[in-house]
């Protein structure tokens, strides 16, 4: 294997092994990767609509729509209307889905915060514009517009 291909390689497994953390938060939090991830944002974007979560979680569409029926239906999220478009509602917490988020999402947000504060401000800078400049590699590459 040359060395291109095993850093390649590192790389995919490192971030394997960074989104592994949210599968086992989620888990120890007895909910989905999913449904924690749509919980997460709504706690800090209030407001914001589905395509927004698309876009912030990366998540497909029909697994947001799901995570996002089983917060409303257990009542931690309302969907509110938003204008005159039918289709279009911002999501927020209710006051339940507030405590459910600073018993849950929060302890990850601040598990972040920590993991992230290890790191130099150099350090936080770099690893923000080295991974920025690969993401706009690979859309280059890929000729990905979105």
């Amino acid at each position: 294997m040359d060395n291109l291909q095993e850093q390649i390689m590192n790389f995919n497994l490192i971030y394997k092994y960074y989104y592994d953390n949210y599968k086992f938060a989620a888990k120890s939090y007895g909910m989905s990767v999913t449904v924690a991830f749509v919980l997460y944002t709504v706690r800090h974007f209030p407001g914001c609509t589905q395509s927004e979560l698309m876009e912030r979680t990366m998540m497909p569409k029909t697994s947001i729509n799901s995570a996002v029926k089983q917060l409303e239906a257990e009542g931690y999220i309302v969907l509110d209307q938003v204008d005159a478009d039918l289709r279009k509602k911002q999501m927020r917490l209710t006051e339940k889905g507030i405590a459910f988020a600073e018993d849950t999402v929060d302890g990850l947000y601040a598990a972040e915060c920590h993991a992230f504060s290890k790191l130099s401000q150099k350090e936080q800078e770099l690893l923000l514009s080295t991974f920025g400049k690969i993401v706009e590699s690979m859309k280059e590459e890929l000729g990905n517009q979105g």
